[in-house]
């Protein structure tokens, strides 16, 4: 009971900084599970938390959401997202535990020290950089590897960091990635089903999380504007090193 309720109040935190960014959740919920499970039931039991919040923010933003854009990104993620699928298929346990939380810890630690929220990272017209998706070899790979991060991990991190460097207006960023992470929870459910990771007490524990997902989502539209960016960036990234560190950690030399 205790670590159920623990981790209500991870997803309903995960929620709200999903609401106020648009990304941000499976860094901390993925995390946090993975004290308490398996990856490979963590990430598609998360998964299904996710589709009801990205659908509705990508569809509240759809009039700011390329749609020609969106589909060009996602042609290059899907490729790493069945890669990272059937990864995860394959490698069991503590590994998958450590190369998270360090990706985490890692992830978090270079965006802090950068220190930059990333709606604030672009330099360039946004317009000029929303007009060509993928502008070489570059681009191809990295958006390549955020569907591995999406495929393994669940985590998109990587892709908020590549579109963050498009858009300035933080409306369109938030909705323009929640329309490629609905088509990567499409996707990702297609992919895991397939290969088997769907069962009873995936969809169990998913149901579960529901009112805790609503819970959060409603905090973070009331506290929307109300939190200086800066402030929310600082705490959620401190939060992931030390989270991210931890799991490493705890999951070593087993």
């Amino acid at each position: 009971m205790a670590n159920q309720i623990l981790l209500g109040l991870v997803v309903t935190l995960a929620f709200v900084v999903k609401r106020l960014t648009g990304f941000g959740n499976t860094l901390i919920t993925n995390t946090f599970f993975l004290f308490f499970t398996e990856l490979r039931f963590a990430a598609p039991a998360e998964l299904l938390t996710n589709v009801p919040m990205n659908l509705a923010m990508a569809w509240k933003a759809r009039r700011l959401v390329d749609v020609k854009f969106v589909l060009v990104l996602f042609a290059f993620v899907l490729a790493g997202i069945l890669g990272g699928a059937l990864i995860l298929d394959g490698i069991r346990g503590r590994p998958l535990k450590v190369l998270l939380g360090l990706f985490v810890a890692a992830d978090s630690l270079i965006v802090l020290v950068r220190g930059r929220a990333p709606s604030v990272e672009t330099t360039e017209p946004e317009e000029r950089a929303r007009r060509a998706p993928v502008r070489g070899p570059g681009d191809a790979l990295r958006l390549t590897a955020s569907g591995l991060s999406l495929g393994l991990f669940g985590v998109g991190a990587v892709l908020a960091a590549f579109l963050a460097r498009r858009f300035r207006d933080r409306d369109a960023l938030r909705g323009t990635l929640c329309a490629v992470f609905f088509l990567d929870n499409v996707c990702r459910f297609g992919a895991y089903a397939a290969l088997g990771l769907y069962g009873r007490e995936t969809f169990r524990a998913a149901l579960g999380l529901y009112p805790f997902v609503a819970a959060g989502f409603l905090l973070g539209q009331v506290l929307d504007g109300r939190i200086p960016e800066r402030v929310l960036f600082i705490g959620t990234r401190i939060l992931l090193i030390g989270s991210g560190a931890a799991l490493a950690a705890a999951n070593l030399g087993g």
